[in-house]
């Protein structure tokens, strides 16, 4: 669903005011709490990506109150200066759906 500016940050006002950080997924205070074929998304991570929409290339994330107040644009980021990213794996001792063994065997693999 493609949002205006104005509509992107009337939603997120209120999803702040109202105490709102996820949403989806029903099973934590939720912006659509029927909607259970979806994974819970945090509200900032969803924010970020509607500023990169609205603002059409990737740049730093702006506070909610500098973009309420009309910041479109932060710094650019352009892909060609990421030279690598930050991975964290954790696991638990125990899971049906990925063995810790996979993990370790996945992470000895990674090179740093």
């Amino acid at each position: 669903m493609e949002q205006t500016y104005e509509e992107s940050v009337e939603m997120f006002q209120e999803l702040e005011e109202n105490g709102i950080y996820n949403y989806g997924g029903g099973d934590s205070t939720s912006y659509d709490e029927d909607d259970l074929s979806m994974n819970g998304w945090a509200v900032k991570t969803e924010m970020y990506d509607q500023q990169i929409a609205v603002a059409g290339r990737l740049q730093e994330p702006i506070s909610l109150e500098a973009w309420t107040s009309g910041e479109i644009y932060s710094t650019e980021i352009f892909m060609k200066d990421i030279d690598r990213v930050p991975v964290s794996i954790l696991h638990t001792t125990e899971d049906e759906a990925c063995q810790p063994e996979t993990i370790i065997y996945a992470y000895s693999h990674i090179t740093v």
